[in-house]
């Protein structure tokens, strides 16, 4: 007798439930596939009602395999890859062997079974087990015990659940509104801010100096660098040369041409310039990166940049001789600015001054600049340059831009006096965005917190009003006993009715003989799509670990390859 309340039971999921298997179809017989019965996996389970499938099977493909069909109503538990996930069946449909259909009675509602799991999912994932992939083996599903409240408070308990879970989800796309808003509002902000409005009356109470003329000053102090590096270089030379030009002789310094390629803006004393008359090095990271390395330097790519940071997180690390090399190509330094340019397009930050050095590969752009490195980088980050960026994207497989090309497109300029208060305004208005975005995230997160309140109070017999005069849970435990007798009974009646099935035949392998086959590593799931354990996935890891050391498992990031030991 549970502890809950006395009409409440303590029971086990065998004594409730009929759990049915998946399975899949021969990959290799074309007509088992691409038919007109759905066909789930746990790519599938994503809601509360599944509607819909990726994959489809053929009548062929259902009789001549594990899978069962699970009707309409029926609830899909996943007990592999991810233990514990569920979706009530919208459709009927197929389930292949990560699946368990799961078959109740007595007039349990499907609802209730759905939100029963989803409370007890942590249970599922203790008792998960498996080397490669986590799953729930059936015996251990079958011995989850559970509080089972009578059917009338169940219906009860379903009916409070749907009604706080629609006032949560509510609240939580008002929320995920707001967070819209706030991004559109961003955006408007940064267009806004290049089309000279944000500083609107600062100009006319400051009379800033038009933009040629910074660009005069850029030219000039570029001229003074050259010709620095010029009388640098001529004494590098004269060294070399008294050192027999034994050493590698000194490259000769180029001039970066300040190109008077400039356009009017809508603003007066602003205009449209190119990047490459703003900055001085236009460069982008290796496109041959050094081999990975245990330990060494940061080599980053645009996974690592954000809009606002720099993150140290999953990246190269590289030795340091490489590291010196690729370096002279991507010298990074403090205040310079970094824009992707390869996968993720258009992310853009400045390096602050407080990083450990790194290097760069091809997906990121390092430009260092004669002009603000902030307005240059939340220039950027407006939708004007954004649009005109994504527009010289090219490629298939991974669109890209290129550095000839990055170097001409455009962006608005102005003083640097006003480039200063551009950004000054900017951060502001931002920080009180930060701010409310980290308000709403935290709403959110209170939010699913609620809900999962919400169901550890219904299983607790605390979200409703428990009534002594409904049914006991005992009674319905008995109710159960007697249809799933009956269900059983019928199962084996139409078996012994149905005709055997003619199942084609080919060559059944072993794990064994699929690796001998093979001469280099498999993916274990093709090892396991190509065995005789293809509908069967407990038979297939069953057979590995008789194995044991015959078999070596080889990782390569996120895959799991198999091959036979030497």
């Amino acid at each position: 007798m549970s502890d809950i309340n006395s009409n409440w039971e303590k029971v086990s999921l065998a004594d409730l439930f009929i759990v049915e298997g998946g399975g899949t179809p021969d990959k290799r017989e074309p007509s088992y596939w691409n038919g007109d019965i759905p066909w789930a996996s746990v790519k599938d389970v994503k809601t509360k009602i599944l509607n819909s499938t990726i994959d489809s099977i053929t009548k062929e493909g259902l009789d001549n395999s594990a899978t069962n069909l699970a009707k309409k109503g029926d609830v899909i538990l996943i007990t592999r890859i991810s233990p514990g996930e569920t979706s009530i069946a919208g459709i009927d449909s197929a389930v292949n062997q990560d699946l368990k259909i799961i078959k109740y009675f007595a007039g349990i509602s499907p609802e209730f079974i759905y939100y029963l799991f989803k409370v007890n999912k942590q249970e599922f994932l203790k008792r998960a087990s498996g080397t490669t992939v986590k799953g729930i083996k059936l015996t251990d599903l079958n011995h989850i015990i559970i509080d089972l409240p009578p059917l009338q408070e169940q219906h009860r308990v379903v009916a409070k659940i749907e009604e706080l879970f629609s006032e949560l989800d509510n609240g939580i796309q008002n929320l995920k509104v707001a967070q819209d808003q706030l991004n559109v509002y961003q955006q408007a902000l940064l267009k806004h801010a290049f089309e000279g409005k944000l500083t609107e009356e600062w100009r006319r109470e400051n009379n800033p100096e038009p933009a040629e003329k910074l660009l005069e000053r850029i030219k000039e102090e570029r001229q003074v660098r050259y010709e620095q590096e010029l009388k640098n270089w001529k004494a590098a030379m004269n060294k070399w040369e008294k050192k027999g030009k034994k050493e590698k002789k000194p490259g000769k310094p180029k001039l970066v041409a300040a190109i008077n390629n400039v356009s009017d803006h809508i603003v007066k004393a602003w205009v449209n310039c190119n990047i490459e008359q703003v900055c001085y090095k236009v460069t982008d990271g290796s496109h041959n990166p050094p081999q990975k390395q245990n330990e060494g330097l940061p080599m980053l790519s645009a996974r690592n940049i954000e809009n606002s940071s720099i993150v140290f997180d999953d990246y190269r690390t590289i030795g340091e001789d490489s590291f010196e090399l690729e370096y002279k190509r991507a010298n990074v330094e403090p205040g310079d600015v970094l824009l992707t340019v390869v996968g993720t397009i258009g992310r853009s930050t400045v390096v602050p001054f407080n990083l450990p050095r790194f290097t760069l590969q091809r997906s990121v752009a390092l430009l260092k600049t004669e002009i603000e490195s902030k307005y240059l980088s939340l220039a950027f980050q407006g939708p004007d340059f954004q649009q005109e960026l994504l527009k010289e994207a090219k490629g298939t497989a991974q669109k890209g831009v290129y550095l000839n090309t990055l170097r001409k497109l455009t962006i608005p300029l102005c003083s640097i006096e006003e480039q200063i208060k551009i950004i000054e305004i900017l951060e502001y208005r931002f920080s009180i965005i930060d701010n409310m975005e980290s308000t709403i995230e935290k709403e959110l997160k209170k939010s699913e917190l609620g809900r999962q309140s919400i169901l550890k109070r219904a299983f607790e017999g605390k979200l409703v009003d428990q009534d002594p005069d409904d049914e006991p849970a005992s009674e319905l435990i008995k109710r159960i006993q007697e249809e799933k007798k009956k269900y059983v009974e019928e199962q084996n009646q139409q078996k012994k009715k149905a005709p055997k099935k003619a199942k084609k035949m080919s060559k059944e392998l072993s794990i064994e003989e699929v690796l001998k086959a093979s001469r280099k590593p498999l993916l274990a799931k093709d090892v396991w799509q190509k065995s005789k354990h293809s509908g069967d996935i407990e038979e297939f890891y069953s057979e590995l670990k008789k194995l044991g050391s015959k078999v070596k498992e080889i990782r390569e990031e996120m895959e799991s390859k198999l091959t036979l030991s030497k």
